[in-house]
């Protein structure tokens, strides 16, 4: 089961590429690296960078994994559910909300 507490997905993502880069340039310290390899392994490294960074670029991650696991939960106990309203708090003061609605069958 999914840790719902903690981004472990990005977490082990951060640490294949720092793993990666590691490796890398330990290779390139050696006398026979093969420069054709280092850049395909750069360029690599660098997509996978690319794709963490728009990833991490959602800050509310740990939330969102909790509302889905809610939401798969409450769906699962009752299959006629069509939508879900969802009250979330982002201030711990304050009683000025708004109301988002999305219906991604409307696109």
């Amino acid at each position: 089961m999914n840790d719902l507490n903690n981004s472990k997905g990005l977490t082990d993502l951060e640490a294949i590429i720092q793993d990666l880069i590691t490796e890398l340039e330990n290779y390139a310290k050696r006398t026979d690296a093969n420069l054709f390899y280092i850049d395909k392994r750069n360029a690599l490294i660098q997509k996978l960078i690319d794709v963490y960074n728009s990833i991490d670029m959602l800050n509310l991650y740990d939330i969102w994994l909790n509302i889905e696991a809610k939401i798969k939960e409450i769906e699962n106990k009752d299959k006629e559910i069509s939508g879900h309203t969802i009250y979330l708090q982002m201030s711990p003061t304050g009683n000025n909300n708004s109301i988002i609605t999305f219906n991604p069958f409307k696109l």
